[in-house]
């Protein structure tokens, strides 16, 4: 005796196999590894952009820190010097930031009734790839000696 309808057509096999199909598809593990890493690799290179960005922003700001106190040292160690040889001399001591992207002032400043030679030195820290959304940082490297006047 044959039935009017097809095997597959049965109400109770489609169930059937929908479930089981259903079920070799969740216990299906293939490329699991390929999703992961799909998701966790852009939180990696971003740890790793983070980490390379910081460093060069603290370098960045250490370089300035130096140029400032070696223009200072400078002007101690010629009290003839004028502010625009400090400044230059200073300037010369940027070994690891453009030098065009860099402004050095020096001049007296009053602080509490005491006159100071103060180098100051200001960078725009801009980070390497161009969509990070921050823009530029402003870094600045000051130091400063008491004058005899």
């Amino acid at each position: 005796m044959t039935s009017k309808h097809p095997r597959n057509a049965n109400p109770a096999n489609i169930g059937q196999r929908f479930l089981r199909g259903a079920r070799a598809l969740l216990t299906n593990r293939d490329g699991l590894a390929a999703v992961e890493f799909g998701l966790a690799l852009p939180v990696f290179l971003l740890m790793v952009y983070g980490t390379i960005e910081f460093g060069r922003l603290m370098w960045s700001d250490h370089a300035l820190d130096y140029s400032a106190e070696q223009g200072v040292r400078y002007a101690l160690a010629n009290p003839l010097a004028t502010n625009s040889q400090i400044k230059t001399y200073a300037e010369s001591q940027l070994m690891t930031v453009d030098k065009s992207d860099v402004t050095v002032t020096v001049g007296p400043e009053v602080l509490d009734g005491i006159t100071y030679l103060t180098v100051t030195v200001v960078y725009a820290f801009q980070a390497i790839l161009p969509f990070v959304p921050f823009g530029s940082i402003s870094l600045t490297g000051t130091s400063r000696i008491p004058t005899a006047t």
